[in-house]
């Protein structure tokens, strides 16, 4: 994809892999290394993270599942590697996820995502929802400055993510699906997300909205998910905005990352629109005069419907705005 940075395999039973240098422990790689990628089963992450603590290393992502997802066993290997992180100040993603994308870098997670840098900051707990984002960029007119899928979130949590997008100037729109708020206290996410909101929009996708869907949230990410109703009141009452389902997810993140570049040369915030279809007219009607975009539709003057009246005929037609 273009990264310009260092990479180096580490595999004990291979000296090199697609035509790089591997070693056969992080041990041994006599430079600093700033970031580990583990895939290996779940019993030797503990070992590995030890050994990434010990080589220096700043920050691990735990690709690999079979953690607090899969019940008690995984959540104690979970348990240890909390342990080993403080004992060495390490940051831990994951585990039980695909980890960062970044265009301007060149780092991602699936071949697939598009290095044009947007004005989106995304984090997601499933894997599966963070690969869809990349692979339907083009369709959705999606474009992304940061994006994070960070799984069972045992230490870098939603709240870190959002304090972090919150401060990047690039980032104009936060987009997060979440099954829980990890090992982040919810409190202090929904604070910090009241802050966040007056300036940048934020837009929660919440998994887990039924009593089987919540049982599929702990089997996926081990994620103990508070009750549907108390998330979307939370969520509302903090400014952010709250969705049930990815294409409307996927819609909210566009329309705001098109709006807001605009929203920042305007003098005011009364919008006209012209729309084809009375229902569609009446959604984006409804879409910008939602509070958490805060735009007015007035409508026109008669001398404006008048001229406009001129240019359209006049069945089954509205120059009132919208314009339908």
């Amino acid at each position: 994809m273009g990264f310009k940075g260092f990479v180096y395999p580490v595999n004990p039973f291979s000296p090199s892999i697609q035509g790089l240098t591997a070693y056969p422990s992080i041990k041994k790689i006599p430079w600093h290394v700033d970031l580990a990628i583990v895939a290996t089963p779940a019993h030797v992450v503990p070992q590995i993270v030890e050994e990434c603590g010990e080589a220096g290393v700043d920050g691990v992502i735990i690709v690999s599942s079979g953690f607090g997802e899969t019940g008690m066993d995984g959540k104690a290997l979970e348990e240890r590697i909390i342990k080993l992180k403080d004992m060495y100040n390490m940051r831990i993603i994951g585990p039980n996820c695909l980890g960062p994308l970044c265009p301007e870098s060149k780092v991602t997670y699936n071949p697939k995502a598009s290095m044009e840098i947007g004005n989106i900051g995304f984090a997601s707990q499933s894997g599966g929802h963070a690969t869809t984002l990349v692979e339907i960029q083009e369709i959705r007119g999606l474009y992304y400055n940061r994006g994070l899928s960070f799984g069972n979130q045992i230490d870098v949590n939603c709240l870190d993510v959002l304090n972090y997008y919150a401060d990047n100037s690039e980032i104009d729109v936060i987009g997060m699906y979440l099954e829980s708020t990890g090992s982040a206290n919810g409190k202090d996410f929904f604070l910090k997300m009241k802050e966040v909101t007056p300036k940048k929009p934020v837009v929660i996708w919440k998994g887990g909205q039924t009593q089987a869907g919540t049982r599929a949230a702990a089997s996926h990410t081990g994620a103990i998910s508070s009750a549907f109703q108390i998330w979307k009141t939370a969520v509302t009452q903090a400014g952010g905005t709250f969705v049930t389902y990815s294409t409307e997810f996927w819609d909210v993140l566009h329309l705001f990352s098109c709006i807001l570049p605009i929203q920042r040369f305007l003098r005011g915030n009364r919008v006209a629109l012209l729309v084809p279809g009375g229902g569609n007219s009446v959604e984006m009607t409804d879409t910008f005069s939602n509070p958490s975009i805060a735009f007015q539709v007035p409508e026109l003057s008669v001398k404006s419907q008048e001229k406009i009246g001129e240019l359209f005929p006049n069945v089954n037609t509205s120059f009132k705005n919208p314009i339908d």
